[in-house]
């Protein structure tokens, strides 16, 4: 039964969760992993199922995040591209989808993170580009949607990053942009103190 494994997959996601929470990131992994191979076999059994593509693509995510919180940044690296190589094709073929376009520019702010981190910053620029696009996509969509405007503050923040260290006078004028960005987000949303955390740190 495809649903009884997918139930088992979430089953060994929950548990891997909790485990997280509690410090034991190996043990997390394991289930993780588990809840991995689970949903790749139902893919594997559904080819042109979107929708089963996009649970291996959370899997992948769930494994890579947990390896980044291990400290192991090539082997998250590999996890979250292959989840970003996933929702690239299925926004390629429905480009309306806006949950895929959201947890794609969310991939792409990890990868980014940990091109950045091992000191490359080509990569970590060719990334922060990507995930404006997809965040400014969404943006367009939807003024008053201020988690994807929020996104689109936060996309240009980590690009100025990049672009700063890199020497670029780029660097300045997206954070003059995101700071403006993050203020509206702000005033629209007083109650989401993460929001106004990000403007402080922009």
């Amino acid at each position: 039964s495809d649903e009884y494994q997918l139930e088992r997959a979430y089953g060994h996601s929950g548990v891997g969760f909790i485990l997280e929470q509690k410090g034991e990131l190996g043990e997390a992994s394991k289930h993780y992993r588990t809840s991995l191979e689970v949903k790749q076999l139902l893919a594997a059994r559904k080819p042109g199922d979107a929708n089963a593509q996009a649970e291996v693509a959370r899997a992948f995510n769930k494994v890579g995040v947990n390896l980044y919180n291990q400290g192991d940044l090539r082997g998250s690296t590999e996890y979250l591209r292959r989840e970003a190589d996933i929702y690239r094709a299925l926004v390629a073929l429905q480009p309306k989808q806006t949950d895929w376009k959201q947890r794609l520019a969310v991939c792409l702010a990890f990868l980014g993170r940990n091109a950045d981190l091992t000191g490359d910053l080509q990569t970590a620029l060719r990334l922060g580009q990507e995930e404006l696009q997809m965040a400014s996509e969404l943006g367009a969509l939807d003024s008053a949607n201020v988690e994807w405007q929020h996104a689109v503050a936060t996309a240009m923040m980590r690009l100025g990053w990049v672009e700063a260290r890199r020497g670029e006078d780029a660097g300045l004028d997206l954070l003059r942009k995101a700071r403006a960005k993050i203020e509206d987000v702000v005033r629209q949303a007083p109650e989401r103190r993460l929001y106004a955390l990000d403007g402080a740190n922009i």
